[in-house]
């Protein structure tokens, strides 16, 4: 017959920290239930660092995107929709509500040139580097 785990117990067999750590999503924080937090990626080319965030059920009208002393924020809000207010739910997964990410910015980037599309749900926010701290390549005489 199979023991049954207490729950003292650690799930991994490097004790409670690890507990801990997969519970907490890979060490970040969990949001809250009623706030709503876009996921991103941030990716670095020689020319330009870039910023996606996934805002499905959005348009671009309800998406603000500000770069202030450094920061990159983007806010909006996901309204739920009004003709569905007298229905009768019985599961309710999505989540509605305002957002806001923000983002401290190298000091490697232009944001004079930076330049924001929003294509299938998708907000992408280009921010060019300087020319200065872009790699330079010498030809060898």
């Amino acid at each position: 017959m199979t023991k049954a785990m207490t729950r003292s117990r650690s799930l991994f067999p490097f004790g409670p920290f690890w507990d801990e750590f997969f519970k907490s999503d890979f060490g970040v924080a969990p949001a809250s239930a009623t706030q709503l937090r876009p996921a991103l990626d941030v990716s670095e080319s020689e020319d330009a660092i870039t910023v996606s965030i996934e805002l499905p059920g959005l348009g671009k009208d309800a998406v603000q995107v500000s770069i202030e002393d450094g920061v990159l924020t983007v806010t909006g809000e996901k309204k739920s929709s009004e003709d569905r207010k007298d229905d009768s739910f019985h599961i309710v997964e999505r989540r509605y509500g305002s957002f806001s990410r923000s983002l401290t910015l190298p000091t490697t980037v232009n944001p004079d040139q930076a330049d924001a599309s929003f294509e299938h749900g998708v907000l992408t926010i280009r921010l060019p580097k300087h020319e200065q701290v872009k790699p330079k390549r010498l030809e060898i005489k």
